[in-house]
């Protein structure tokens, strides 16, 4: 029988800088009284910081703004789960982190 695998359900990595995001801006008019009216929406690019990537065991990954990122309780240590989803502890370590990186390097041919 195999020993189950037993990784962090997530960690969470903070990026450096900066990058656009694009925000919708609302547009008035003003009806046949006077009355200010919205006219629809603009989009207009704004500057944020980079913010942060959680990633997850099975691969994926999302990134998220620091106040998302306390919405949705990344903030806090990570379950350790094994395979079935029972959760051994807690932890926050560079495991998948690693895992995940090194699944997107692109490795060179054999010549």
């Amino acid at each position: 029988m195999n020993a189950p695998r037993i990784l962090p359900a997530y960690e969470v990595e903070k990026l450096d800088g900066t990058r656009m995001h694009t925000i919708k801006v609302p547009r008035y008019d003003k009806n046949k009284k006077g009355d200010k009216v919205l006219a629809g929406f603009d989009n207009e690019e704004v500057e944020i910081e980079a913010g942060y990537m959680v990633y997850f065991r099975r691969g994926h990954s999302i990134r998220l703004t620091e106040e998302q990122l306390t919405e949705g309780g990344f903030d806090k240590p990570a379950a350790l789960i094994d395979d079935d989803g029972e959760m051994h502890g807690r932890v926050q370590e560079g495991i998948l982190k690693r895992r995940n990186k090194a699944a997107q390097e692109v490795k060179p041919d054999k010549v």
